[in-house]
């Protein structure tokens, strides 16, 4: 039994170990290649954890991100997560390297959780099966390459096996799960959290039979104390929301926008058929495939006629599993009409439905090797039905599929080879059952009811192969261009990079492109601002203002663009644009091309001839610059120049809510220009001003509740008595 068990755990480490090698093999087969992602990645995720590295190096929080968009703040935004567990590598490696480790380590750790949780329900190879559907699923497979997102299948199972858990004693059990709860917070996503709260809410209820059980409120518990724990930073977020550019934005409904797509999207990766744009990876995340289909609903049926385990199992699979992905699929598709719905994607329901999804999956191959069922039957019938239609009718039915990938046209293919196996072996099923094989009856079923569950498994694992193929860009030979999951180290770098050794340090620049291109984002690693908006937390208010100030061009954010306003880009303190090829009117207004570079068909690089400044006053009816001034993370302190006169200092940074300043001491009244930028009236004999940003204003009810919950579970851990806490037995 101990070299079993030994086995299992060498099973179950090797194919850890051989996902984490499979989602970082374009890493082992190319040259400078690296797992990260030259949109999230590269523009928010390393250049925010740039700016809070540089916060916690001089012992201040961190809050804001002076260097993107006129100042955005950092705690709030729900993609940055500078406490996130996944965020202790970026202080020890090169932030591409960093998110490559995270990547490895992510993989590795989530696979063996999700085979510990599927091995509480079945033998090992149909828990390794099962676990693999769920990684590689087109959902989590390309959500999990990001910052925000990496952890959450990870956190999520581990929180489920430890709710699940009997044998760990109650004095770890409950810290160990708390602090799961925290981490799952403060890593991930909000949003995904708030999604799966309800699952975790219900799972061990379920899982008990419908029993409010000790250790059902234990977990409810762990997710209240962990939420008022943690409250502060959802507050942050919840406020900055609701003033963002992202309010009432709806990316996520209309990709596909007709039912027989939609439908035709779960069984095709619609990125083979259609165009794949912008926000068309949701399209890809709709993608379950036939097989899994129809071994999900076979696998439903079969729990409910052949499962000693039925409630239980059924209860999981229906309620957690295909209900909620059903659910999801409508909101999807139909939500945007809801206001609630219009900024969420649903698809990332599926993260967490997927898990228990499988359930009925691994329900279904466990009793087709044990020989109890005859599912096997239809899962033949159909697939072969389907696969005539698909290959004879398709041109008339479904002229989509015309254009899709060889690839695709293979794992419909080589399936049919195992099912045609199984079907010869059923025949010899039958044979046996009719006494043909008096003498070795038993094993013969037995081994051909191994074989038809070991063919569907692998019908259902290629299934998957089109979509983790294109996700993973191995259709493509080296990193130079980039995918969702690989590219250069270069790519991670501000390019090209004599634009950023022209530049002066602490000075701002504005890109002609879009800020996904990330020339604004990146020249934070040359001290140098940019202008561009590129967060979920950017100002409406502020957008609203450069668009009726004709300033800027929304895309997926804004950049600043023609005609050019050259006093309003003066206030702004934007002394470099870099524009594709010459610009005319900047030519004839005397902005000198300081650099250029051939790239996306020549690059240039102008300097605005009057050199704004960050800050500057009023004098003489005009405006002038000021340089005397020291950038910190969270502040800007100014050495106020000597005049006479009542003045107005006006500093380039959005005036939102959070910021406060002094002058001597004292606490001048704050103002906006018409641009939104900070404005302060300083007198003659002020000599210092120091403007700091202090985020969001949390209620004092709020902080008391976090310090309570923090304190409540010291005392529940530490404080109750022995015998609650079963070290007695």
């Amino acid at each position: 039994m101990q070299i079993l068990r030994n086995a299992e755990i060498y099973t179950a480490l090797s194919a850890a170990i051989l996902v984490s090698v499979l989602l970082s093999l374009k890493i082992i087969l190319f040259d400078g290649c690296l797992g990260f992602d030259t949109n999230d990645d590269v523009n928010h995720t390393f250049v925010n954890l740039h700016v809070v590295k540089q916060s916690l190096a001089i012992g201040e929080v961190p809050k804001i991100n002076l260097f993107n968009n006129f100042g955005t703040p950092l705690l709030g935004d729900a993609l940055t997560y500078p406490f996130g567990l996944q965020a202790l590598t970026y202080w020890f490696a090169d932030y591409p390297i960093a998110m490559s480790i995270n990547r490895c380590l992510a993989a590795f750790c989530t696979m063996l959780v999700l085979i510990l949780f599927f091995r509480q329900f079945f033998r090992q190879w149909v828990a390794i099966l099962c676990s693999l559907l769920t990684l590689f699923a087109p959902g989590p497979l390309w959500n999990l390459a990001h910052h925000h997102y990496q952890m959450s299948l990870l956190f999520f199972v581990a929180i489920l096996l430890l709710q699940g858990s009997r044998s760990l004693d109650f004095r770890w059990k409950w810290p160990l799960l708390f602090s799961c709860y925290i981490m799952f917070y403060m890593s991930v996503s909000i949003n995904i959290v708030a999604v799966s709260i309800p699952f975790l809410a219900s799972y061990l209820f379920l899982k008990e039979g419908c029993v409010f059980s000790r250790g059902f409120f234990i977990n409810l518990g762990s997710i209240g104390l962990a939420g008022f724990a943690t409250l502060p930073l959802t507050f942050e977020f919840k406020e900055l929301i609701s003033e963002s550019v992202r309010l009432g934005w709806s990316p996520y409904s209309g990709i596909l926008p007709t039912i027989r797509e939609q439908l035709l999207g779960l069984i095709i990766p619609p990125g083979e058929w259609m165009y794949f744009g912008i926000n068309g990876h949701f399209s890809v995340t709709t993608y379950f495939s036939l097989p899994v289909i129809m071994a999900t609903v076979i696998g439903i049926v079969a729990i409910i006629t052949h499962n000693v385990r039925r409630r239980e199992l059924l209860g999981l699979a229906l309620c957690l599993g295909f209900i909620p992905a059903i659910l999801a699929f409508f909101i999807q598709f139909y939500g945007g009409r809801v206001t609630v719905f219009q900024s969420v994607d649903m698809t990332r329901v599926w993260w967490f439905s997927n898990i228990f999804v499988f359930l009925g999956i691994g329900a279904f191959l466990e009793l087709l090797s044990s020989g109890k069922h005859r599912g096997e039957l239809w899962f033949v019938g159909i697939y072969s039905i389907c696969l005539l239609m698909a290959v004879v009718f398709h041109p008339i039915l479904t002229p989509e599929l015309v254009g899709i990938s060889n690839w695709h046209f293979v794992v419909m293919i080589i399936p049919s080879v195992p099912v045609a196996l199984l079907a010869v072996f059923q025949v010899g099923k039958w044979l046996a059952g009719r006494g043909v094989f008096k003498e070795s009856r038993s094993s013969f079923q037995e081994i051909v009811s191994n074989i038809g569950a070991l063919s569907i498994g692998f019908c259902l694992i290629l299934s998957l192969v089109p979509t983790i193929y294109a996700v993973l860009g191995l259709a493509s030979k080296n990193c130079e261009a980039p995918n969702h999951y690989f590219a250069v180290k270069q790519h991670a770098k501000f390019q090209p990079e004599n634009f950023l050794s022209s530049m002066e340090e602490n000075y701002r620049m504005a890109a002609v492109m879009s800020p996904v291109r990330g020339f604004d984002l990146k020249a934070v690693f040359g001290q140098v601002l940019g202008s561009n908006s590129r967060s979920i937390v950017s100002s409406k208010n502020f957008r609203d203002s450069l668009v009726a100030h004709n300033l800027i061009t929304i895309d997926d954010n804004y950049f600043f663009s023609p005609p050019w306003q050259f006093e309003k880009l003066n206030s702004l303190g934007i002394r470099y644009l870099i524009t594709i090829g010459n610009d005319d009117v900047l030519d004839e207004n005397g902005w000198e091309a300081i650099a250029e570079s051939p790239m996306l068909g020549g690059l240039v690089l102008y300097e605005n001839p009057n050199r704004p400044s960050l800050v500057r006053y009023q004098k003489d009816g005009g405006w002038v610059n000021v340089s005397t001034y020291l950038l910190r993370p969270n502040s800007i302190s100014v050495e106020l120049p000597r005049t006479d006169f009542l003045s107005k200092l006006q500093v380039s940074f959005f005036n939102r809510r959070g910021w406060a300043v002094e002058i001597d001491g004292k606490v001048p009244q704050l103002s906006k220009t018409e641009l939104g930028m900070i404005e302060v009236p300083f007198a003659p004999g002020d000599r210092a001003l120091e403007l700091v940003y202090k985020g969001i204003a949390i209620p004092i009810w709020i902080r008391v509740l976090s310090t309570i919950s923090m304190g409540m579970f010291v005392f529940l851990w530490v404080g109750i008595p022995r015998r609650i806490r079963g070290e007695n037995g």
